[in-house]
């Protein structure tokens, strides 16, 4: 296999490397940044694909996601790789502001008083697990519609521009002469 490791890692460097990337947090960023702009597609599709991953990310279904990111990117036009990505916001580092988020608007969309989850310990918590998930999944749903359309249009802008000039770099290079693309510099 050309791209395989030589020695594989083990159950626990696997898991350290989801919550902290042995390549670090800036390079990792970078990396998912230009996977995500060289991704093929409309910027329209790419921009509802993210935001569909996006605003599942919201929903209190974690086993679900990928599955209703796939769904909600058909039904909308985008990209499926970008909503496989988007889903990537939801991760142990925003879960926890997401559901509280979500937890939040739910109580107040049911008119239920909003429990503290360190106030009933993990034992209540586990014997009141329907109040705690009703509300959530309720909440879940304005959330994500608000996260999709605030995503979808920050990012439809700076997919558009930076395909155009990938065109235009493309162009120029087919006509035998580079132009300097403008952009940000590189660090």
């Amino acid at each position: 296999m050309v791209f395989a490791r030589r020695r594989k890692l083990a159950w626990a460097e696997r898991v350290r490397d989801l919550l902290w990337p042995y390549i670090g947090w800036r390079r990792a960023g970078r990396y998912l940044l230009m996977r995500i702009q060289r991704l093929p597609g409309t910027p329209h599709s790419i921009a509802a694909g993210l935001a569909c991953g996006i605003a599942v990310s919201f929903m209190p279904l974690l086993g679900l996601h990928f599955v209703l990111a796939f769904a909600f990117a058909w039904l909308c036009g985008g990209n499926m790789l970008a909503a496989a990505l988007g889903t990537l916001a939801g991760n142990p580092w925003t879960f926890p502001l997401m559901f509280a988020a979500s937890y939040r608007v739910g109580c107040w969309l049911l008119g239920q008083k909003a429990y503290s989850i360190t106030a009933l310990g993990f034992e209540g918590l586990v014997d009141n697990l329907w109040a705690f998930f009703w509300p959530m999944l309720i909440g879940s749903l304005p959330v994500a519609v608000v996260a999709w359309v605030v995503s979808y249009l920050l990012l439809l802008r700076p997919i558009t521009a930076f395909q155009e000039r990938r065109r235009r770099r493309r162009m120029a290079k087919a006509a035998g002469r580079l132009v300097p693309v403008q952009g940000p510099p590189r660090p």
